[in-house]
């Protein structure tokens, strides 16, 4: 297990005080980086021969609201995944010892040029230890069938790409969150994501919503999908609680 000590910032936060859920995935995409910075192999060094880790799914559970100026620390550990071309991650938060938040990421490795999948072994983790994979509720998740209309456009401009000249995964929640009605209510739950296409530079996504799904503790579950063109780029499951 690798872990990071952070003080959570203002700009991190909504009106409210709390978190945005990009800036929660952000926090524990940032220390996994910093894993691989400090044991290797870095992402530059990936990217230097040719190759580069993408996210494929992502879902983050939040057992509560995560304010600014809050001391968290963010542990995170390669799983037992070194075969085939899966691999995966697992992210968890805690405030003085307690478990606000854990995640899981499913990434695959890829080369830069071909985009044709590689298998894990292709990069050297042998610095890296291996845990087991969290468990998390939504990693795997099925759009509804029907009920989803177009919410309305976004498009990705050159501070939403990485260096890969598309938009960054961790981008993505707060796109979403954003065309909830009333979100200035709610805070995020859950969340999860699958990544199917990229949204390069220049795009115009169209997002599309379902209704809320009422649940039983209060919560509503919203479904999102964007497209890039007729491709979908995108879905997404995001569940929100009101604030008190």
């Amino acid at each position: 297990m690798y872990t990071q000590k952070y003080n959570t910032l203002n700009h991190d936060a909504d009106i409210n005080g709390i978190l945005r859920p990009t800036a929660i995935q952000r926090y524990m995409q940032e220390t996994a980086n910093r894993q691989l910075r400090d044991f290797g192999p870095s992402y530059e060094e990936l990217w230097q021969s040719g190759k580069a880790f993408i996210l494929s799914r992502m879902a983050v559970n939040i057992y509560r609201p995560i304010k600014q100026y809050e001391d968290i620390e963010v542990a995170t550990w390669p799983c037992d995944s070194d075969k085939g071309v899966a691999f995966n991650r697992s992210y968890a938060i805690y405030i003085d010892g307690e478990e606000v938040a854990r995640g899981v990421g499913v990434w695959a490795l890829v080369d830069i040029e071909t985009k044709k999948l590689l298998r894990v072994e292709e990069a050297d983790l042998s610095n890296l230890e291996a845990g087991p994979v969290h468990s998390v509720e939504g990693l795997r998740f099925r759009m509804p069938r029907e009920g989803m209309s177009e919410a309305g456009q976004h498009r990705v401009t050159y501070n939403l790409v990485d260096c890969n000249m598309h938009m960054n995964n961790t981008n993505y929640p707060d796109m979403f969150y954003s065309f909830i009605p009333g979100v200035e209510k709610y805070y995020v739950k859950d969340m999860s994501f699958t990544y199917r296409a990229e949204a390069p530079l220049g795009a115009e996504l169209t997002v599309h919503r379902s209704d809320a799904a009422a649940n039983e503790d209060g919560s509503l579950t919203y479904y999102f999908r964007s497209y890039v063109g007729d491709t979908v780029n995108c879905e997404a499951m995001i569940t929100v609680c009101p604030v008190n």
